[in-house]
């Protein structure tokens, strides 16, 4: 006798997928849109965490550096043109390296307009001892401060108790001769000239710090500096943050940075005009001590 089985076999209909579908689509719906959003919430939080970061860091930078300036500090444009009054690119100043120092008279009635260099004398005492200058430095002789002396080269010589001789070679002749009488000490500081400049690099604004601003020129082109600030914006004014504000008499250096994110600035560029913005605006009054 056959026995004859049948077997079901289980399968989903139509209906059944399309449903399925239907849901498995809302789902991944939901899921697209919350990631999406995480992700949007993350990119604005970042962008406007970083244009706070790099705003407070830079104006600490700047403060620091500008309440130390030793002398007056110069409006400058981004060529390296002196600015009179309004807007300006940059400033330029002088920062101490080391005081006090005397020049050894060299003989005659003192420092001639074509001398090659002269000796400098410095303490040896570790609770004084200046630094021994170095290339680029700039050796202001007192009241002669407008003669400005360029080091190429400084060798030590000789100690005598407790003072050291430096052999400074100068880059170039004073051009100014530098007189003063044997009998008198002419004294001396060490300073580098410096400068912070915006230029226009990439479509963007960077802020840029010249270490050794002696000689430079044209500050748009030069490789010598470091970014301090590479995300100022771009609007009118943006390029030119530099001014002198005059106050009772007194001058006092404004700068007035309008800082945005350059992090994610592709993916936000829609919402940031519509719906948020990470600019910052800062405007900042510093009364130098040269001032």
């Amino acid at each position: 006798m056959r026995i004859r089985t049948t077997t079901r076999r289980g399968a989903f209909t139509l209906v059944e997928v399309m449903i399925a579908a239907s849901i498995g689509g809302v789902v991944a719906m939901f899921i697209g849109t919350f990631v999406s959003g995480s992700a949007l919430l993350f990119a604005k939080n970042i962008s406007t965490n970083i244009t706070h970061n790099s705003t407070r860091t830079t104006i600490e930078r700047l403060a620091q550096d500008i309440s130390q300036a030793d002398g007056a500090i110069s409006l400058i444009t981004a060529g390296g043109a002196s600015v009179a009054s309004g807007q300006a690119a940059g400033i330029r100043f002088d920062v101490l390296r080391g005081n006090p120092y005397v020049v050894a008279h060299p003989g005659g009635t003192g420092l001639s307009a074509s001398a090659p260099g002269f000796t400098l004398k410095r303490t040896t005492n570790a609770i004084a001892q200046p630094p021994i200058p170095t290339v680029n430095d700039v050796i202001l002789a007192d009241d002669a401060t407008a003669v400005r002396l360029k080091v190429q080269t400084a060798t030590t010589g000789a100690t005598a108790g407790s003072v050291q001789d430096v052999a400074i070679v100068l880059q170039s002749a004073p051009g100014t001769a530098i007189p003063w009488a044997s009998t008198s000490i002419k004294s001396a500081r060490v300073v580098r000239r410096v400068a912070y400049v915006v230029v226009p690099s990439g479509g963007k604004n960077e802020l840029r710090y010249f270490p050794a601003a002696e000689g430079i020129t044209n500050f748009s082109t030069s490789t010598a500096y470091t970014v301090v600030l590479r995300n100022l914006a771009v609007a009118s004014g943006d390029g030119t943050p530099f001014s002198y504000l005059n106050f009772e008499g007194r001058d006092f250096l404004r700068f007035v940075l309008r800082v945005r994110s350059d992090r994610y600035d592709q993916r936000l560029l829609r919402y940031e005009r519509n719906q948020f913005s990470s600019l910052q605006r800062i405007d900042f009054l510093l009364s130098p001590r040269g001032s």
